[in-house]
């Protein structure tokens, strides 16, 4: 795996996890329930993560970058759920609505 593609894959997990926290910022217990199943889905550990972020705070230029794919991510994930349905926007016509779906 290349670096870019380990960060990619470390940086879609966290934004995911960081998501869920906010989701789940009242219910701690869910959120772990959350939180593993996202790791075992991805199999990654708690601890490898944790193992990660350490080793990108020691050079804090790679840590930035990884925080702004983390950034990106999370805008990406947030803008996606706060769309509407495709199938509701009933008032598009069919060349507008194809465009959105391919998107």
């Amino acid at each position: 795996m290349s670096q870019t593609q380990e960060i990619d894959r470390y940086a879609s997990v966290t934004a995911q996890i960081w998501m869920g926290s906010a989701v789940y910022r009242n219910h701690p217990d869910q959120f772990l329930t959350f939180r593993d199943s996202l790791l075992k889905a991805h199999g990654m550990s708690a601890m490898e993560i944790g193992s990660f972020l350490d080793q990108k705070h020691q050079t804090p230029a790679e840590y930035l970058e990884f925080v702004k794919v983390v950034n990106l991510k999370v805008d990406s994930i947030f803008r996606v759920d706060s769309l509407p349905e495709l199938d509701s926007l009933v008032d598009i016509d069919s060349v507008k609505s194809e465009a959105l779906k391919e998107k």
